[in-house]
């Protein structure tokens, strides 16, 4: 199905897949969690009573980008995988229902990813 719209200016109208416009969720439920490529552009609402800690692997490309929700009462917080960085000194979600970005803003080598978080 691809659905369609139209932009300003010069360029007229623009036809993209759904999966495009509209990002997958996905559910989890773990006290742990390790992000994967298949999270890329996904909303992964993580409902655990007791928080998650989300490990941020090495190996996603620059600009690889994942939103997490809070979805539970118990926060997410965030740590580097082995050969990632997380410069952030333990970044966690503020609130049940909280939005929380982790991206990918460089990977020199495609072995050492560095990752932001915003939204804590």
């Amino acid at each position: 199905m691809v659905a369609s719209w139209m932009l300003g200016g010069a360029g007229g109208e623009r036809s993209v897949p759904n999966n495009e416009i509209y990002a997958p969720v996905s559910t989890v439920t773990a006290s742990t969690y390790t992000a994967a490529s298949a999270d890329v552009n996904t909303l992964v609402l993580v409902n655990n009573s007791g928080g998650c800690t989300v490990t941020l692997p090495r190996n996603l490309p620059e600009g690889a980008a994942i939103q997490f929700v809070q979805y539970g009462a118990g926060a997410v917080s965030f740590v580097a995988g082995t050969g990632a960085t997380l410069p952030q000194t333990t970044p966690a979600s503020p609130s049940q229902y909280a939005f929380v970005g982790a991206v990918v803003v460089s990977n020199p080598g495609g072995a050492s990813a560095i990752w932001l978080i915003t939204g804590v």
